[in-house]
């Protein structure tokens, strides 16, 4: 069977990744890359060392000429063309052979440009990204519909293509009716290594390697355009964090082998690096009475000689969660925390805190079900109403809540900001006594700037998301360290 001949335009993360698979299979042949920024001494460099997968090891790699790399003794054309950002029917795709064109510039994704590798020869381009002009396509979910007549299309996006099988599996087995998702996403190289301005990304201007970063990602959408009976039924956020490579879905026969895997060992993110903590808080003792300033603080009486502030999480989620409930009624709700942390009696917790997402066990000592419990006990309108989990992942301090619920009454995502806003500057008793407590922000703001806030709980009006008037994704930040040690005093 005669070999599918590629090339490559843009040798980035995606490029150079693409390359390296492509090079390890027999039925694929890479004949051309070009990249303005890289001469072929630095690509062979960028490519034979990599901070994620490691050196290359599966050949030989020698720079022939200024024009040409040597991979195991198979030449590669190299160019260096500025039509990367120009005129890509400059690059003589047809000159070498390459029918099929991965275009990972970032720049080319356009009908108008993208077509321009057509002009140059290609027979069928791969866009490295989203696109809302041509057909997405994901591996075992869609590519059915991919046919030799459509010449440009979109691979979607790495969270897409995590998104999508589960997703379908779940659809077609038991139906969706509406979702909310959060991606948490290792660092991009988009992102700044020290605080730096970033264009229209006011918070992607902050040190990556320091902060949980909120954004926005068009992950979940991507399902819809895939998988058409989603189609308006799934929005989403993402939060970036600080590490390198792997972002937080078996069906293992069918035509998801391979695609959808299923594990039930304690994996953290690098075990699954180039494959084809609960928070520190006081434990919530069930036998005491549990106090949240704010919210049951009236409760606490002299003979009581114990009782539990709760945990830095409950501090963070149970005010938001009062005002959420007596002004729209919540139905039901989960919850995801973002957090640095360490555990007992979780494996998972045993690996590099430094280089992992680490999903929190529930069987864990110091678990959210317990946390969640104690929204319940201090408020009871909640009790069995909200279930969650946990990712730790490598910052030092601050954590966030993403809380995701239903409601009773309808309420705009603006309307909820509106009485956020308003619990967190109330004075009064009768207005709930959430000022100091409960705080609003509504300035692109990451982890670091609430080092050191006393307030439990800080609402983040531009993270939050809303997929309808009733289904909506709400977003608060804690220091978990200095916030909850600040509620005993």
């Amino acid at each position: 069977m005669a070999k599918i001949k590629i090339g490559i335009n843009g040798f980035g993360r995606i490029g150079r990744t693409v390359a390296r698979v492509a090079l390890q299979r027999d039925d694929i042949e890479l004949v051309a890359i070009n990249d303005p920024f890289l001469a072929a001494d630095r690509m062979s460099y960028m490519f034979k060392y990599d901070s994620v997968h490691g050196q290359w090891k599966h050949g030989e790699l020698k720079v022939k000429d200024e024009s040409t790399l040597l991979l195991s003794d198979k030449a590669v054309k190299v160019y260096d063309s500025s039509c990367l950002f120009t005129l890509p029917n400059e690059i003589p795709w047809e000159d070498d052979g390459a029918e099929f064109v991965v275009e990972s510039s970032g720049v080319n994704s356009e009908q108008e440009r993208a077509s321009r590798h057509l002009t140059a020869g290609a027979k069928k381009v791969i866009i490295s990204a989203p696109s809302d002009e041509f057909p997405m396509f994901v591996v075992g979910v869609n590519e059915k519909y991919n046919t030799p007549d459509l010449s440009i299309v979109s691979n979607a996006s790495c969270t897409t293509y995590c998104l999508a099988p589960p997703a379908k599996v779940i659809h077609d087995k038991f139906g969706i009716v509406e979702g909310l998702m959060t991606t948490v996403h290792s660092v991009t190289a988009t992102q700044r290594t020290v605080d730096s301005p970033l264009m229209k990304d006011w918070r992607g201007s902050r040190a990556a390697g320091r902060n949980i970063i909120p954004t926005s990602t068009g992950a979940a959408e991507g399902v819809g355009k895939v998988l058409p009976a989603l189609n308006g039924k799934l929005t989403g956020m993402a939060f970036r964090v600080p590490t390198v490579d792997v972002s937080s879905q078996e069906e293992s026969e069918g035509n998801l082998k391979g695609i959808l895997g299923y594990i039930d060992d304690d994996l953290v993110s690098t075990d699954f690096v180039s494959n084809h903590r609960g928070i520190p808080h006081f434990q919530e003792f069930r036998p005491f009475q549990n106090i949240v300033q704010g919210l049951n603080e009236k409760d606490y009486a002299p003979d009581l000689k114990v009782v539990s502030n709760a945990s830095g999480a409950i501090n963070c989620l149970a005010p938001l969660a009062k005002v959420i409930h007596e002004k729209f009624g919540i139905v039901e709700g989960g919850v995801r925390k973002v957090v640095d942390a360490h555990c007992q009696k979780d494996w998972r917790i045993g690996r590099a805190a430094g280089r992992n997402i680490i999903p929190s066990s529930n069987t864990a000592r110091n678990n959210i079900d317990l946390d969640l419990s104690a929204v319940g006990k201090v408020l009871p309108a909640l009790d069995g109403k909200m279930k969650g989990m946990a990712f730790c992942i490598p910052t030092v301090d601050v954590s966030v809540v993403d809380l995701t619920v239903r409601l009773e009454k309808q309420a705009t995502y603006e309307e909820i900001n509106n009485a956020s806003c308003s619990a967190a500057n109330c004075r009064t008793e009768s207005e709930g006594s959430l000022k100091g407590i409960l705080g609003y922000t509504d300035d692109d703001v990451v982890s670091t700037d609430f080092l050191g806030d006393n307030r439990s709980s800080i609402f983040d009006a531009k993270a939050g998301i809303a997929l309808n008037d009733n289904f909506v994704k709400l977003v608060s930040w804690y220091d978990n360290e200095w916030a909850y040690s600040y509620g005993y005093n």
